[in-house]
């Protein structure tokens, strides 16, 4: 209810939000506590993002490179051939401990990353979270086996052709053109006039 001369209240702005592939596959850069918090909150606010399956076999089939990349990172420490003049002294001997637990301590982490790599559905959290979102049903879920992504695919194609962004010089797949076909029909069909929020490093 509102009192004579009282000035109304701005109404609140609904938002509608698409994440790239990029963005996605950034949660295995961050540090654990940070991503988890991040996506606990895209998968708490699921029915507000816009997703495609094209974003989902994109995660899928990079996911293992980003993985693969971090592993490379993570070189076994080398152990030291120490001047025999000091080998027994306890700054030495401290050094020769200290090398054998970082080496036990690079192999865990090693087959932490593998465990990570080869049973996603069991020890990857990214990919967990991730899944949930990919397998909501909502109205901005474009995935099969709904007839509508063949119409959003046809207008991907003629985007394609006619070379309208976004597009890159170098572009061979329509991926894009179909991302963005949809998140303007979910933001067309919005009922709520949702305003849209795009998060890509383009």
């Amino acid at each position: 209810m509102v009192t004579k001369g009282m000035a109304k209240a701005p109404a609140r702005e609904k938002w509608l939000i698409f994440l790239d592939t990029n963005i996605m596959l950034d949660f295995y850069r961050l540090p654990g506590e940070s991503a988890a918090r991040q996506l606990a909150g895209i998968v708490r606010h699921k029915d507000s993002f816009i997703v495609t399956e094209q974003v989902r076999m994109e995660f899928l089939k990079n996911r293992q490179k980003v993985i693969l990349e971090g592993m490379k990172n993570i070189t076994k420490p080398v152990e030291q051939r120490l001047p025999m003049i000091v080998a027994d002294s306890k700054p030495a001997k401290a050094l020769v401990n200290s090398i054998k637990g970082a080496v036990e301590k690079q192999k865990k982490v090693s087959e932490k990353l593998q465990q990570i790599l080869n049973d996603p559905a069991r020890y990857d959290v990214v990919y967990r979270s991730l899944v949930k979102l990919f397998d909501h049903n909502s109205d901005q879920n474009l995935k099969r086996p709904q007839v509508k992504r063949f119409t959003i695919r046809n207008l991907a194609k003629k985007r394609f052709i006619l070379g309208y962004p976004p597009r890159k010089s170098n572009d061979t797949s329509i991926g894009d053109a179909i991302n963005w076909e949809w998140i303007i029909d979910c933001a067309k069909n919005s009922r709520d006039h949702h305003n849209i929020l795009i998060v890509s490093r383009d």
